[in-house]
């Protein structure tokens, strides 16, 4: 439709980012407002975690197995089941848009789970009814937008899963003002008017090196703009531990609605989650209390770094001589050990391979430790041991 002056009003609002006319939404009375203690008509996943036109972000780095996680979500939630420790409200239909595993792939992941989460002939035929999947990897911006309202209107999901989205983003992830126009201006009303629920996947930032072993706020992981912290209702984020498979699954945003508990019943906001080791099987699981008890201790130590102590403690206190019966007792030489060796013990535990100098230096100071020089190496002990080593 041409103006007075010849130009083309449509183009200009398509080009101009302009919508038709404002949507006002509705305006109530505070005493107007509705408490859904239980059996909320909107609640998505229970407690209210994640709710019909809600957001949910899981954010987690490249290659660990986030499509995975999605598509277990998706498989457990068609039949009603827990995923875990996120309950669904009721019997779920999930839409999968992504852009990075092609059929081969989602036809892995599908059978892989059905064999690794031991599921019912029945399970099964609802996960095949209620979990639809499409590839999508040539649509940014304002053209995904509209993939996503074709697709939402087609099959009427409760629950839509983008992955990844800097697939689909179309511009600069940094800029606040890109990442807000793509999320609350094209993306929110989609999910507003149909009343799905949307989950986001997103990639971590690269951890800058003065970051690394250190606590950081699991809100602001993910990669680019604050608004991907601001806009979601829920956010979910996975960590790696040093253990192979292992991983941190954390509740970074209103956790506590998700009520997790520990052993005692104290209210957590993170579970201990592992790839599964089977052939043939891809999925995740949770780890017994026991095993999660062991790994947050290595994870805890490792943030907090050594103690004098720790670092006293890998140096023999005592030694005898070595003969036939009790070959396993430190000689002298074992009860002291080189630069090197300090460094490479530092490393293996994640003490950080640049801090053992300043302990060195700190408990040669106490009188803790000894230090000489042989053969254009320096070695450290115990000052007993020392003694053994380096008699006088």
């Amino acid at each position: 439709m041409n103006n007075s002056r010849g130009i083309d009003v449509e183009v200009l609002k398509e080009n101009l980012n302009l919508e038709d006319e404002i949507s006002f939404p509705p305006a109530k009375k505070l005493g107007e407002l509705v408490t859904h203690l239980e059996n909320d008509p909107l609640e998505l996943f229970k407690n209210r975690f994640l709710c019909q036109g809600g957001v949910m972000l899981l954010v987690a780095p490249s290659g660990v197995g986030k499509s995975t996680f999605g598509m277990g979500m998706a498989i457990a939630h068609a039949s009603g089941d827990p995923y875990l420790g996120i309950v669904p409200a009721k019997e779920l239909k999930y839409l999968i848009i992504q852009a990075e595993n092609d059929e081969g792939d989602m036809a892995e992941m599908r059978d892989g789970m059905f064999l690794g989460r031991d599921l019912t002939q029945q399970q099964i035929a609802m996960a095949k009814e209620n979990v639809i999947v499409v590839q999508s990897s040539q649509h940014t911006g304002k053209k995904f937008a509209d993939v996503l309202k074709h697709y939402i209107e087609m099959y009427r999901p409760d629950i839509v899963i983008i992955d990844p989205f800097l697939s689909f983003l179309g511009a600069d992830v940094n800029s606040q003002k890109d990442v807000s126009y793509f999320v609350r201006n094209l993306l929110q009303p989609i999910v507003q008017k149909f009343g799905v629920g949307l989950i986001v996947v997103h990639h971590t930032s690269k951890p800058k090196a003065k970051d690394k072993g250190s606590k950081v706020d699991q809100s602001y992981v993910g990669m680019g703009s604050s608004e991907l912290t601001n806009w979601p209702r829920g956010i979910l984020t996975l960590e790696k531990t040093a253990e192979q498979g292992i991983f941190i699954l954390h509740a970074a945003k209103r956790g506590a609605r998700l009520g997790w508990k520990s052993p005692d019943g104290q209210t957590v906001f993170f579970k201990m989650i592992r790839h599964s080791s089977n052939q043939g099987e891809i999925c995740w699981s949770e780890l017994s209390p026991e095993e999660s008890a062991e790994i947050q201790e290595s994870v805890v130590a490792k943030r907090r770094g050594p103690t004098d102590d720790d670092v006293l403690g890998i140096f023999p206190s005592s030694f005898e001589k070595t003969n036939k019966f009790n070959a396993h007792a430190p000689t002298p030489r074992e009860c002291v050990l080189n630069t090197d060796q300090v460094k490479a013990i530092f490393t293996k535990k994640g003490w950080g391979k640049d801090n053992y100098l300043i302990f060195l230096k700190k408990l040669l100071d106490q009188g803790l430790l000894q230090q000489t020089k042989k053969r254009n190496k320096n070695y450290y002990g115990r000052p007993e041991q020392m003694m053994a080593f380096n008699p006088q």
